[in-house]
């Protein structure tokens, strides 16, 4: 028998807002808090802000980063283990007859689903951004936002690590998780080690991330300036160097173009109490 908890988080609440049939929590967990498996009783999607997890359901095992964004049908039976340095997140539930009209039109609300690239982070990002400021006018940008993000068709984005992955591909992304920081080989180069056709490897590539290999290393290092954002003082320029970017000035154009706000306004609305061990 499934465990079904009727609250939607057990984690430590930060902020939290509703509006026309759903609620927005800003959530903190500890590191190294887990679950067993469970479910909740209405749908809800999630993005990860800062920290990281691992989240289990059914025969799909998932390394959750940073921006990472899960969407559950309602009693989808999942489990959870946080990470050592903790984890926050930005848990959207969907209280059952809204879901129910939403279904009419969204293939997204029909199946589980993750999704660490394409449009779906940024718009949930920007999504946090609306919930932070909190005027007159959030309600209806936040429900706007939300219906866009849940008519995307997102899916789960491929682990190197699980099978039907081509191995030749699982060897270039270890390549590009060992170059963060650094500029990416050729695609040239990534083809002649991999044994394929550079044509061949953008396919593919594409097929797979649903995006260019340059987009794909540009979304790490975001990743992981958001991360830093979210967990250090140190400052812009420095992890604009250790992330890749040429300056600070080019790293605040590209995370204003990805996340809707400048790193400093990200920063000041990522600051949180620590998260209790």
């Amino acid at each position: 028998m499934v465990n079904i908890h009727r609250d939607i988080t057990l984690g430590r609440r930060i902020r939290q807002t509703a509006f026309d049939g759903m609620t927005i929590n800003e959530v903190v967990y500890p590191g190294g808090f887990r679950l067993a498996p469970h479910a909740h009783e209405h749908a809800n999607i999630s993005v990860l802000l800062a920290g990281s997890f691992h989240e289990r359901a059914g025969t799909v095992a998932t390394a959750c980063r940073t921006c990472g964004v899960v969407f559950k049908p309602p009693q989808t039976e999942h489990g959870n283990e946080v990470g050592r340095a903790g984890a926050r997140t930005l848990i959207i539930e969907i209280q059952r007859e809204r879901f129910e009209s939403l279904c009419q039109w969204s293939e997204t609300l029909k199946r589980y689903a993750w999704t660490h690239t394409g449009p779906v982070p940024e718009l949930m990002l920007r999504l946090y951004r609306e919930f932070r400021l909190g005027d007159d006018l959030s309600a209806a940008s936040l429900e706007q936002l939300l219906i866009e993000v849940l008519s995307t068709d997102f899916k789960v984005t491929p682990d190197p690590a699980v099978s039907g992955t081509p191995r030749w591909l699982q060897g270039i992304m270890h390549r590009l998780c060992d170059c963060d920081g650094a500029p990416p080989p050729p695609v040239a180069d990534l083809a002649a080690e991999a044994g394929v056709h550079p044509v061949y490897l953008a396919r593919v590539f594409r097929r797979h991330h649903r995006c260019t290999i340059a987009q794909y290393v540009r979304r790490r290092r975001l990743e992981r300036a958001l991360h830093e954002l979210s967990t250090s003082r140190r400052s812009l320029a420095e992890i604009a160097i250790d992330t890749g970017f040429a300056d600070q000035a080019h790293f605040s154009r590209a995370f204003k173009a990805h996340a809707g706000l400048t790193p400093g306004q990200f920063r000041k609305l990522a600051r949180v109490p620590a998260i209790p061990a």
